[in-house]
């Protein structure tokens, strides 16, 4: 609901204008002179006002430039309803800030609130939007478990944070054969014959003076390495060398 502030000396007219703005679906209080009418300004925050410039304590002119200095007040309708409708009073007024002058006698409270009706949707229009929620970005620290590693350019060197300390030694891994060992067993076990048959190939191609002359001869004469190590297991999966 919008609220509309009277400031009118004359108790009949602000009573008339107030009646006339609940009709219409306003919540409207009135005040008597320039001194209550400014306190009620501040404490009522009316989305618009009503304004005689003839009031006692504080001119509707001086109350005007107060009212447009207000925080949230610079644009809000205030429309001067005077029976002082001389063209200096006029001229002083919008000079003031007001946003519409009339004649007091010359108009009806319909006519009045018309005029409020436009000028509080122009209002309405050209306040400017709500800013945008902010968005916080997620602050993480950097020896949280679940971080990502931190980018080049947050300090950190990422070879010293991988590589141990100077002076200190990896730890060794062991590692269990006794596995592999099993199925060097099963392989032996369910291959013999074709085992058996290799071992005869070995023999015919190693001579009677045993793997380990063969050995010293290739290292000699600089026979294949390959050749060398794929006889050399073959005769250990198949037997004693």
């Amino acid at each position: 609901m919008k609220k509309v502030l009277i400031i009118d000396g004359d108790p009949v007219v602000a009573q008339l204008y107030r009646s006339s703005l609940e009709k219409q679906g306003y919540a409207a209080e009135t005040c008597g002179d320039g001194q209550h009418g400014m306190e009620r300004v501040q404490a009522f925050r009316p989305d618009a006002i009503l304004l005689e410039l003839m009031l006692a304590k504080l001119s509707g002119l001086e109350l005007l430039k107060r009212v447009r200095a207000l925080d949230g007040f610079a644009s809000v309708p205030l429309v001067v309803l005077t029976n002082a409708y001389l063209p200096d009073m006029i001229q002083a007024a919008l000079a003031a800030g007001a946003s519409k002058v009339f004649e007091k006698s010359n108009n009806t409270p319909g006519h009045i609130i018309s005029v409020l009706d436009q000028l509080l949707q122009v209002f309405r229009m050209a306040a400017p939007p709500p800013p945008p929620p902010r968005l916080l970005t997620p602050q993480i620290p950097r020896d949280h478990p679940g971080s990502p590693p931190p980018p080049a350019n947050y300090g950190y060197n990422a070879d010293e944070r991988a590589s141990p300390p100077s002076g200190t030694q990896a730890p060794t891994v062991e590692v269990d054969t006794s596995a592999f060992e099993e199925v060097r067993k099963a392989f032996v076990e369910t291959n013999a014959e074709s085992l058996a048959e290799l071992r005869k190939l070995v023999q015919q191609v190693i001579p009677g003076d045993g793997l380990h002359n063969v050995v010293r001869r290739a290292n000699s004469h600089a026979e294949t390495p390959r050749v060398l190590a794929l006889l050399i297991g073959i005769h250990k999966r198949t037997g004693n060398e």
